[in-house]
């Protein structure tokens, strides 16, 4: 140390060697021992590298964007391929990487209206494949863990299969010798725990103890995974033992299981496909949803009470219809669909949805789908205030409040899609209301504004088929699931009354 004149201090953002004022303090990136002056500093400046999301994307000024938008995607899928293979396939790490991506996607080209260069992939299939991306890191999360859809039971394994190689575990059963040794041992632990905590708890027998020193179930290490990735998702990666723990079981049972690795992984191929996409959007009526948190600085509200959500409706094949290039009746254009909003994908996208509003909302379609089961029939009105609610909610806080023409126009294109919706579930049994579909929309167009309300007051009076509302709220449902995170929602008339409503929250012009 030597004499003389303090310096001042040095300004916020300054570099290492400037704030620690010796350059070569912590060259070496190690923890100085707790008796050195400079361990204080040490823990308050530089402290644990986190695992968790500490990144962002930042964009170069002056170079093109698509160019940015290009290289962006390529870096994120060798990020992903890395992650997948050496980072424990986090899977909240994934999540949060694509929806980076979605924000990346929608400053470049959310602008750019129809100034796209001509080789350059297109908006629709780069966004669908993010969104088929996310929900496949959604689908390998819930992996055998959760029951996914009307999936069969697995069949029994075959005992034969385990005599025929000789040292080969039994079907079902993981070698001991193949798994961290930790994780052998917490999991002997707690069977021979079990019985002495409480009383009412059945204990293992010693034979299966000293079994558990050989072999242990799948089941059971699937579970213990699960467990320790959700402790290591609840102190974001901050304890790096815990999480060099959860890492080193996954690549042992990617190792030891082909199960595994066809259910609780991402497929390569997904990954590769994000920058330069091999399929374009299905035209089947689909909507793919995508629940997360909101951006800190996109709402002035508290973040914790909020949920944002993007959704990718496609196109319908079922629903287009045929519409001239000048807007007539006939000439030569009549295959054409310019003007059908059917006949293209919309992506929208909302940051201010209510979380008590949704999850209340959730709560009542899923009691509803409850009572629909026995029942016969199922009133219009009641339904239709359930698709209301549902607009009002996806649609955020900050329409709620909204006046003026927009407002009247917002209404007015709600009131359509909702007759829209309730002509589609009538009871096919009901012939004279089928028959008379086609005179009621003619006597309404022909009286104006009084038939119009005629034939709205008719539709919600009467009684839908039972089976088709349970398909719509069955749908609902698995639409307002936000702690799924990612899902694709089936249902045609669902999506065309998605994509009337959310027209004007659209983020990306497809």
């Amino acid at each position: 140390y030597s004499l003389g004149v303090a310096r001042e201090s040095p300004p916020e953002g300054a570099p290492n060697s400037a704030v620690y004022r010796d350059p070569k303090a912590f060259a070496d990136g190690k923890c100085p021992a707790t008796t050195s002056p400079l361990f204080r500093t040490f823990i308050q400046r530089a402290g644990v590298p986190p695992l968790m999301l500490a990144s962002e994307w930042e964009p170069q000024e002056g170079r093109d964007k698509e160019v940015q938008l290009i290289e962006f995607l390529q870096q994120l899928q060798h990020v992903m391929s890395v992650s997948l293979k050496e980072g424990g396939h986090d899977y909240s790490q994934l999540l949060a990487l694509l929806r980076e991506a979605l924000e990346e996607l929608q400053r470049v080209r959310g602008g750019r209206g129809g100034s796209i260069p001509a080789d350059a992939p297109k908006t629709a299939d780069l966004a669908y494949g993010l969104f088929s991306a996310l929900v496949a890191v959604a689908t390998a999360k819930k992996g055998l863990i959760f029951v996914t859809g009307n999936a069969p039971a697995a069949p029994p394994p075959d005992a034969k299969a385990g005599k025929e190689a000789k040292g080969a575990p039994p079907p079902g059963m993981i070698d001991v010798a193949q798994l961290p040794q930790r994780v052998s041992l917490d999991i002997l632990n707690g069977m021979k725990r079990q019985g002495f905590d409480r009383k009412a708890d059945l204990a293992y027998s010693a034979a299966a103890c000293q079994e558990a020193q050989k072999v242990i179930p799948f089941k059971t290490l699937v579970k213990h995974s699960f467990a320790l990735r959700r402790e290591c998702d609840v102190f974001g990666s901050l304890l790096h033992g815990s999480r060099q723990l959860c890492d080193s079981l996954h690549v042992a049972l990617s190792q030891a299981s082909t199960e595994y690795v066809s259910k609780k992984t991402l497929d390569q191929a997904v990954v590769d496909s994000l920058h330069a996409p091999t399929k374009a959007p299905p035209a089947n009526g689909e909507t793919i949803v995508f629940w997360t948190n909101p951006d800190i600085g996109s709402i002035k509200r508290r973040p914790q009470e909020y949920r944002s959500v993007f959704l990718f409706i496609c196109a319908d094949e079922s629903l287009q219809q045929p519409v001239p290039a000048d807007g007539g009746g006939g000439g030569g254009g009549g295959d054409k669909h310019k003007s059908d909003p059917a006949a293209a994908p919309k992506v929208v996208r909302c940051d201010d949805v209510s979380l008590a509003g949704l999850r209340s909302l959730a709560d009542s379609l899923a009691t509803d789908l409850t009572h629909c089961r026995p029942a016969t029939g199922v009133a219009a009105q009641h339904l239709a205030m359930r698709m209301r609610t549902l607009a009002r909610i996806l649609k955020g806080v900050s329409f709620e409040g909204q006046e003026g023409p927009a407002a009247v126009s917002a209404a007015a294109v709600l009131d359509s899609a909702v007759v829209q919706l309730l002509k589609t579930l009538r009871t096919d049994s009901d012939a004279a209301a089928a028959a008379a579909a086609t005179a009621e929309e003619a006597a309404a167009a022909a009286g104006g504004e009084d038939g119009a309300a005629e034939l709205v007051s008719s539709l919600l009076a009467a009684v839908l088929d039972a089976e088709k509302c349970r398909e719509l709220l069955r749908a609902m449902v698995q639409l307002l699931e936000q702690n799924g995170s990612a899902a694709k929602v089936s249902h045609n008339h669902l999506s065309a009354f998605l994509r009337a409503v959310m027209a004007p929250l659209r983020c990306l012009p497809v």
